[in-house]
C-alpha cells in the first residue's frame, strides 16, 4: 500500500498525483495533518508496541512506500478546543503535534520515502556548500550583520548583491492583505539607508544570466525546463516579480553529461530522491542557486507538457510493486519517460 501524508486532505500539488493512483487502481490511503493530529480520524499509536492504527487498521504493516508531501504542523485557530488561546499555547500545539509526527515517522522509517522524512529540512547554505564539492558553480554567498561589511560584500561583487531569506520564501497576512517576500536586489542608496548593525542575513553574488533553469528531479531522472523572458531586458532578482510583468516562453533543455553526473551526485550526498532545483544558464555554465525538498512540480508539467504528476504516481506504484505482486494494478497506458 502507498501512504500518501500531507498537511490539508485536499491540496493543489498532491491531488494530481492521487488522481493517478486511484487512476491505475493502487492501493493507497491519504492522511492528513487534521486527520493525524487533530482528531479528525481515529488514530491509536501504541509506543510499546510499534503500531500505528488508523480507523482499527495497522498502517504499519500495511504500508510499503510514503509519499511525504509537505506534512507541517499548522497554527491552530483560536476557537479549536473551545478555549482563547495565547500565543505560546499555540507554539506549545505546534511543538506536541512535531513531536507526535516524529514518531509516526520513526515507525515508518524501514518503508520507502520519497523524500525521506529527515531530508526535507535540508539547509540551503549546506547544499550552496556541497555543491562545490561536485564543481558545481554557484553564487558567492555570504551571512552578513552589519552595514560595513556589506559594503565590502557589495563592493566584491562589483555592484551586484541580492538578498533572499535562508529558510525559504514565507508569506504573511494581514486584514485583507498577503505579504510575500521575495529575492531583492540591493542598491548603493538602500544600504545607506540600513542601520550599523541588523538582524544575520544571506547576501548573494547576482549572477547576470541568459535564462533560468527549473529543474524537477526524481530518483535519478531529470526534468529540465528553460524560462525565458520575453524582453532581452535586464533579468530580475525574482523570476515572480518576471512572471508578473511579462509572459515567459518555456521550452525544453538538455544537460551535459557532466551536468548531469554532479547534479546526480550532489542529491545523491543530500539524500534527496525528489526536489526542483533553481537553476541560472550563463553562456556555458550552469548556476545552482536554490533546491526545494520537497519538489514543486506541477506549473512545470503544465509548461512543459510532461506530466510530472504521472511519473509521480509511477514511481510510487514500481516501489509498491518491488514488496507486493504487482499484477494486483491494473495496466493503463505506458510509464513516462524523462526528457533531459
Amino acid at each position: 500500500m502507498i501512504l500518501v501524508l500531507s498537511s490539508d486532505m485536499y491540496e493543489q500539488g498532491t491531488d494530481p498525483v492521487v488522481d493517478w493512483l486511484a487512476y491505475y487502481g493502487a492501493p493507497f490511503l491519504r492522511l492528513s495533518m487534521g486527520q493525524l493530529i487533530y482528531g479528525k480520524t481515529g488514530v491509536v499509536v501504541d509506543v510499546d508496541k510499534e503500531s500505528l492504527l488508523v480507523n482499527n487498521v495497522n498502517i504499519r504493516e500495511e504500508v510499503n512506500v510514503v509519499w511525504f508531501s509537505r506534512m507541517l504542523p499548522k497554527q491552530t485557530a483560536d476557537d479549536t478546543f473551545g478555549i482563547c488561546q495565547p500565543k505560546s499555547l499555540h507554539e506549545d500545539i505546534r511543538e506536541e503535534a512535531s513531536s507526535c509526527l516524529e514518531f509516526i515517522y520513526y515507525l515508518l522509517e524501514d518503508k520507502i520515502w520519497l523524500p525521506h522524512f529527515d531530508s526535507v529540512a535540508v539547509n540551503k547554505l549546506m547544499v550552496l556548500n556541497r555543491a562545490g564539492k561536485y564543481h558545481i558553480k554557484v553564487p558567492h554567498s555570504r551571512l552578513i550583520n552589519n552595514r560595513e561589511d556589506l559594503e565590502t560584500f557589495f563592493r566584491e561583487n562589483n555592484g551586484r548583491v541580492v538578498t533572499k531569506p535562508v529558510h525559504g520564501a514565507v508569506f504573511y497576512l494581514k486584514d485583507d492583505y498577503a505579504y510575500l517576500s521575495f529575492t531583492k536586489r540591493m542598491r548603493q542608496q538602500e544600504i545607506d539607508l540600513l542601520p550599523d548593525t541588523f538582524f544575520t542575513s544571506l547576501y548573494q553574488e547576482f549572477i547576470e544570466s541568459d535564462f533560468e533553469v527549473r529543474l524537477f528531479y526524481l530518483d535519478g531522472s531529470m526534468y529540465p525546463l528553460a524560462m525565458l523572458p520575453s524582453k532581452a531586458d535586464e533579468r530580475q532578482a525574482d523570476i515572480k516579480h518576471t512572471r508578473l510583468t511579462q509572459p515567459l516562453h518555456y521550452h525544453s533543455f538538455r544537460l551535459t553529461g557532466e551536468e548531469k553526473e554532479s547534479l546526480q551526485q550532489l542529491m545523491q550526498d543530500l539524500n534527496l530522491n525528489i526536489c526542483t532545483i533553481d537553476l541560472l544558464k550563463k553562456g556555458s555554465e550552469l548556476v545552482l542557486v536554490d533546491v526545494n525538498p520537497v519538489g514543486q512540480y506541477l506549473f512545470e508539467s503544465q509548461q512543459g507538457n510532461r506530466f510530472l504528476e504521472k511519473a509521480i504516481a509511477e514511481w510510487l506504484i514500481k516501489q509498491d510493486g518491488k514488496r507486493v505482486n504487482q499484477n494486483s494494478y491494473k495496466n493503463h497506458g505506458a510509464v513516462t519517460h524523462p526528457v533531459s
